[in-house]
């Protein structure tokens, strides 16, 4: 019984560890005279303190996302009315780009887990090619957000039965499109998400965006040694299955 016990109390030491790596970080930024002191919590643990800041954060299981969330605060408005800390946050936002290895579009989530690798992809693809940083252009996806990715594929005729394993929904959508495609850029989204929600309502997903099980980079300016380096390190990594799309030019990952 005793055994029993420990054992349970081991396995629940671990869930709340996996649990705590899936929260977003509670990151306090505070001014003082002439330096921030950044505190990063998971829970009431403490990961890092400022100055020593940036390997800390590096040697973190989300280190690429609490970067990118410390950039976020250092540009809210009220960090820039005085001239020092101005000065102060052009150093900070630019040690944050040059450590930070891939860029990502305006509006793109992604969960802790996928932030994560899609770090430690950027940081494998940099060391290897300092001239070029990934880009990150998608991440989950509302239903309203895929209908919008799906316009410009509709736009062109493609036939998404032969994009999406899931045909059936896949037809669904191409369905709807034909009934409406007269109409709206507006109005044609409107209706592809309402037939992409209600597939969600019935836990079938057309894409894997929809579930955080995906995301995608940009590729239209990656040279073919680049895609090939990009290509070497997913097969290596062997956690996503990869996609290239032609429309816009794309790797869509996903997880296998």
């Amino acid at each position: 019984m005793k055994l029993n016990f420990w054992y349970f109390s081991i396995l629940l030491g671990i869930l709340s560890v996996q649990l705590h790596a899936q929260e977003l970080p509670d990151i306090h930024l505070r001014w003082k005279q002439d330096h921030y002191q950044i505190n990063v919590q998971y829970g009431p643990k403490v990961q890092s303190n400022f100055p020593s800041w940036i390997q800390s954060i590096l040697d973190h299981p989300n280190g690429g996302r609490i970067l990118r969330l410390i950039r976020q605060k250092i540009l809210v408005p009220e960090n820039w009315v005085n001239v020092k800390q101005k000065q102060y946050n052009k150093i900070i936002l630019k040690n944050i780009d040059l450590n930070t290895p891939y860029y990502m579009f305006e509006g793109v989530y992604l969960t802790p887990k996928l932030e994560q690798q899609v770090f430690e992809i950027s940081k494998v693809f940099q060391e290897q090619d300092k001239n070029y940083k990934l880009v990150v252009t998608s991440g989950l996806r509302t239903p309203m957000k895929q209908a919008s990715a799906l316009l410009y594929k509709l736009r062109k005729d493609e036939d998404l039965t032969l994009l999406y394993r899931q045909g059936d929904l896949a037809k669904e959508v191409m369905n709807i499109y034909e009934k409406y495609k007269k109409e709206s850029d507006e109005i044609v989204v409107e209706k592809v998400a309402n037939c992409i929600e209600g597939q969600v309502r019935k836990n079938r997903y057309l894409s894997s965006h929809l579930r955080a099980g995906a995301v995608d980079f940009r590729n239209k300016d990656m040279s073919q040694v680049q895609k090939e380096l990009f290509k070497k390190i997913i097969s290596q990594q062997n956690i996503f299955f990869l996609i290239e799309e032609a429309t816009p030019p794309h790797f869509h990952l996903q997880y296998k």
